[in-house]
Formats: structure tokens, C-alpha cells, sequence
């Protein structure tokens, strides 16, 4: 499945590689959940860049349930409106603890990671735990940087629209003294070592250390505090 193109996250890039897509697969066969627990296993290609091209494709999904087409298209109707307005209830939300952060003199945390890291399970509760301490945490994704703001100073490939958004967030954190930036790895391979020392490298040209939390590491979450109390510090 294809992220949906937003030019406030891709910055127009046409396309964004996710190696995710072959997962099913994996799991079909080291699993095989069908054949072995009778568990039903649907992987239909969806792709969000057409709405089009997906209404048609959930159609030929969903008929073998007897869902008709307008159904499908109602449903596909309410669940874009539906996100189109979460989105701008999260950048809403975001602005406003940025702008109170700035006027009562709070700290702004700019959590980087990927969508999986906000689940309590795998992040261990450290973005309450921030709050608790009078911290203002806000996602990568809710930053408020120029639709059009040019990523050309980056010195690595910037077709990926995750790691876009991490460098985009990044500069805002560099240029507004109030904020930190904690970059969330799970695995360190791949994307995350190529984008790890980009975000490191665009921190330290404004002046600023880059904090890593390595999740997969641990599981006590008293090692990710010190490491941001030592952050605090060297603030």
C-alpha cells in the first residue's frame, strides 16, 4: 500500500519506496495462517495516489461480500473526509501547544519516528512520561514547515516520504530555539542509518545535538530518560 501524496509530507515527490508491501507475503508463507489455523489471509493491492483507481479496487475486494459499488464508494467517500480531518485536527492540536510552549517558555519536543512508534508496546510509554515533565511533545508529521520548502541542502536521495519529513523536521527544530528533536530507531539498517546521520548532520549546523532512542534496545524506559535529561543539560 502507497501513502497518500500530500505535498506538506512528500514536498512532490512522485514516489515513495516501501519494502512493507512484500510483508504479507512473508508472513504467508513462514505462517501460512489459512492453511495452518483456518484463519483468513487478505493482501489486496491498494494504492491511495488515484482515489479513483482505489475506489475500484476496494470494489473488487469487498464484492465478494456482497458490498455493492455505491456502498464502496459512500464508505471510501467518509473515510478520506474522515482522515483529511484528523490530519488538520493533529497539525490544529500541534500549533497551538507550539504557540503556548513559546509564550509560557516550555520545551518543545519534536518526536520523530515511524507510524508504528506510537504504540505504547513499542515506544514503553516515553512520550507520558516527556509530558509528565512539563515537556511538550509534538510527531514529525505535525511540524509546521513551508509546503514548499526545498530539501536541496540534503546531501543523500530524498525520493522516501518518511525520511523527507524527518530532515524537513529537523531544519524547524534548528531554527526554533525552543525545540529539540528525539529520533526514534527500531532497527538501524536501511533508511534509518542513511537518515540517522542526515538528521544528525542538519541538527549540528544550527548548533544542536541529535538525541537517539534506539526502541528495539530496550525495555526499561530509565535509559531513554537519562539520555534526554543529558539532553536537557547540554541545552
Amino acid at each position: 500500500m502507497e501513502p497518500e501524496r500530500d505535498p506538506i509530507l512528500t514536498f512532490g515527490i512522485p514516489r515513495c519506496l516501501n519494502i512493507y508491501e512484500n510483508f504479507p507475503y512473508v508472513v504467508k508463507s513462514a505462517i501460512n495462517p489459512e492453511g495452518k489455523y483456518k484463519i483468513p489471509f487478505d493482501n489486496p493491492a491498494v494504492s491511495f495516489r488515484d482515489n479513483e483507481l482505489l475506489e475500484k479496487q476496494l470494489y473488487i475486494f469487498f464484492r465478494q461480500f456482497g458490498i455493492d459499488y455505491r456502498t464502496v464508494a459512500k464508505g471510501l467517500k467518509l473515510g478520506l473526509a474522515a482522515q483529511t480531518k484528523f490530519k488538520k485536527n493533529l497539525m490544529t492540536t500541534a500549533a497551538s501547544l507550539i504557540n503556548e510552549a513559546k509564550n509560557k517558555g516550555r520545551l518543545i519536543l519534536v518526536w520523530a519516528g515511524r507510524p508504528y512508534h506510537i504504540d505504547p508496546l513499542i515506544n514503553h510509554g516515553i512520550p507520558e512520561l516527556l509530558t509528565s515533565m512539563g515537556v511538550d511533545v509534538i510527531t514529525e508529521d505535525t511540524v509546521p514547515v513551508d509546503k514548499n520548502q526545498s530539501l536541496a541542502d540534503v546531501d543523500v536521495l530524498t525520493q522516501w516520504a518518511y525520511t523527507n519529513r524527518l530532515y524537513a523536521a529537523a531544519g524547524w527544530v534548528g531554527k526554533n530555539n525552543h525545540s529539540e528533536l528525539i529520533h526514534l530507531i527500531s532497527f538501524g539498517c536501511g533508511l534509518d542509518a542513511v537518515s540517522a546521520d542526515e538528521v544528525r548532520d542538519i541538527l549540528k549546523g544550527y548548533g544542536k545535538k541529535q538525541v537517539i532512542l534506539y526502541e528495539d534496545n530496550y525495555v526499561m524506559p530509565t535509559s531513554k530518560l537519562r539520555r534526554y535529561k543529558s539532553c536537557q543539560k547540554i541545552r
